[in-house]
């Protein structure tokens, strides 16, 4: 089939949009509303073409045969100019001189500032602590209600109002903090404008950083090191682990730690756990490091907590070490220690916060940022990692595997646990720790792994209405051994804090990295981690030990999300 695209003839398929066949052509179509990982709803009016004659929005409208597109007439010119000035005039000047996707579109349209007079919305709700919503900077183009209602079915946003009094709220107009909402971030990841964000801590850690009589420690999780460099002008998935490292010490960290060690400890422990399990059949185990996942199965499946892994996740794993074994070390008590994580993810600043979460008698994380966080502060302070030497992790919370490093990508969970699930069970290592029916950016992906006589039936899934639909599965009767669940699309690698806009190409960017990561590990094993066997000797005892089930293991409650504290 053909069509026309201002004279240019060309060849499409059945179920391409105009848009579609414009952006593969390289032809201009300017958007606001749209995102090529939710469905096109054409509400901003930005897409407007002439399609035979007719105004259409080239966002949801499939081509025809022989179909005739114009995308550049002066009426369609004025069209674009008269939807931004609609948009436009409902936010604050501020939010027009900042650099986001609506000044792009604005800049590329020629459009140069609204001469409408409109009332701004001046709800701001922090109710939440993880997410921020201010709707003074909200454009209503939906992305937000879609990642969350679609995307993740959690149904946590909504509309209220009509025209050009919709505003996007809370489910039955509540708190954030009320609603179903678990935290994940993806609608701030999606937002156009500064509309929703993560809940910022940046000026309460530099605060912090302040304190002369405190140790200030931070941690830096597997996707970040993959993902950070965006923010200066690298390609996603450029590895800047060494230069993060060296931009912390300029900000003034005592300590540097990587996460990754931590994600180690966790697949000692989450294996161990999943082969007690196995033997016993009380299967399927759930993985527990997502903690969005987690508020989401507590939330709408209650009947399936006791199938979660009680490990905790590799944050609140390396924190705990940090106030209790780092501490020892140092002869200090856990309150003289400031601990803050560098995250992918909205959701840990809610784990940060759980009531009986902490190992120490004070909060095992102080502060929590995400990676964008981090890109801004590191901007603020004109500090490009890009630039810096690489610097090493500090020890004795440095040292990891290539398995760790895979936490960052949906099925690496899966993936290094099955490793050392393969040692325990047969007291042997995998010749070709590549497990390969694990990997891919398929949103639900099935598998079977041979170990020995056993054979382990499971699955991966990433973004929640996956979840959703093999639990679904399961209460109908089909059997797993293992799943592993991450909320958001490519795992932490497309997680809500991460840099914006995502896309496919940049989650797939950054996971090839976090493979790379893996594969030039000189150690790939979890359970090999010369720094965790010490730790282990000296401290832990050995895995599923009681102390390291009273310091790294958690329980859930019987229904509903884990209580935050106060």
């Amino acid at each position: 089939m053909q069509i026309t695209i201002d004279g240019k003839i060309l060849e499409f398929h059945k179920g391409q949009t105009i848009l579609d066949i414009a952006r593969t052509n390289k032809i201009e179509i300017p958007t606001l509303c749209y995102h090529k990982m939710l469905k096109p709803e054409g509400r901003c009016r930005v897409c407007l073409v002439e399609a035979n004659s007719k105004i259409v929005t080239a966002c949801d409208t499939l081509a025809e045969d022989n179909m005739q597109v114009v995308t550049t007439s002066e009426r369609i010119r004025r069209l674009r100019l008269e939807a931004l000035n609609l948009i436009a005039s409902t936010v604050p000047k501020e939010t027009l001189r900042k650099e986001n996707e609506l000044t792009k579109t604005m800049r590329l349209v020629g459009f140069k500032k609204p001469t409408y007079k409109h009332n701004i919305v001046k709800d701001k709700d922090k109710s939440s602590a993880a997410i921020w919503k201010s709707m003074d900077e909200c454009i209503v183009c939906g992305r937000c209600v879609q990642a969350c209602s679609k995307m993740q079915t959690v149904n946590a946003l909504s509309y209220m109002g009509r025209g050009y009094s919709t505003i996007v709220v809370g489910s039955e107009n509540q708190p954030l903090k009320d609603t179903t909402c678990v935290s994940c971030g993806q609608c701030s990841l999606f937002c156009p404008t500064d509309a929703i964000t993560e809940a910022s801590d940046i000026s309460k850690v530099e605060k912090a950083l302040r304190l002369k009589s405190k140790i200030k420690v931070v941690q830096v999780a597997p996707s970040v090191r993959v993902s950070v460099g965006e923010f200066f002008g690298l390609e996603p998935g450029t590895i800047v682990t060494g230069q993060i490292v060296a931009s912390l010490k300029k900000l003034g960290f005592d300590a540097v730690f990587d996460t990754n060690l931590s994600a180690d400890l966790t697949i000692v422990e989450e294996a161990k756990e999943f082969v007690d399990r196995f033997k016993k059949g009380n299967l399927p185990m759930f993985t527990s490091c997502c903690p969005a996942w987690i508020d989401f199965c507590c939330e709408f499946y209650p009947e399936f907590i006791n199938k979660l892994s009680n490990t905790k996740s590799p944050q609140m794993m390396l924190g705990a070490l940090i106030k209790t074994y780092y501490a020892k070390r140092l002869g200090l008590k856990p309150s003289d220690i400031i601990s803050v994580s560098i995250m992918p993810c909205t959701a840990k600043k809610r784990e940060a916060k759980l009531k009986n979460i902490n190992a120490s008698n004070v909060k095992d994380i102080d502060y929590v940022l995400t990676t964008r966080e981090l890109g801004q502060w590191l901007k603020s302070k004109k500090i490009n990692p890009a630039k810096l030497l690489p610097a090493e992790f500090d020890c004795p919370l440095g040292e990891s595997t290539g398995g760790g490093a895979l936490f960052g990508v949906t099925g690496g969970v899966m993936e290094a646990a099955l490793r050392t699930a393969y040692f325990y069970i047969k007291g042997e290592e995998m010749k070709d720790p590549k497990i390969e029916p694990i990997r891919g950016t398929k949103s639900l992906r099935e598998f079977e792994v041979n170990i020995g006589k056993n054979k382990v039936k499971g699955a991966v899934a990433h973004t929640l209405e996956r979840a959703r639909e093999i639990i679904e599965r399961i209460k109908k009767g089909e059997s797993f051994d293992f799943v592993e669940v991450m909320a958001c699309p490519g795992g932490c690698i497309g997680g809500g804090g991460q840099p914006k806009p995502v896309d496919w190409e940049a989650i797939e960017k950054r996971a090839k990295a976090i493979y790379s990561i893996d594969e030039n590990k000189k150690i790939r094993l979890c359970h090999q981690n010369p720094d965790l066997k010490r730790v282990y000797e000296t401290f832990l005892q050995k895995p599923g030990s009681k102390k390291a089930k009273a310091l790294l293991h958690r329980k859930y409650p019987k229904r509903g999300k884990p209580q935050q504290q106060d």
